[in-house]
């Protein structure tokens, strides 16, 4: 009988229920889920539409003048 009143008591925000489990691990695979979800979803976007990295610049100064 656990309910989202005590999920949200005991994990007041994702974080804490990440840090809470990379310390101690859990047996409920419901809150893996939702550590690796949000991990997934909020990972960032690195790709860049329509850039080119090319890597002929020999300085960071070549580089930032490219951009």
């Amino acid at each position: 009988n656990y309910t989202d009143q005590d999920y949200y008591k005991a994990y007041p925000t994702i974080y804490h229920l990440r840090a809470e489990l990379m310390k101690d691990g859990t047996d409920d695979i419901r809150k893996l889920f939702l550590a690796v979800h949000h991990i997934l979803k909020y990972r960032g976007n690195f790709l860049y539409e329509g850039a080119t990295f090319d890597s002929n610049a020999s300085t960071l100064d070549d580089v930032i003048k490219q951009a």
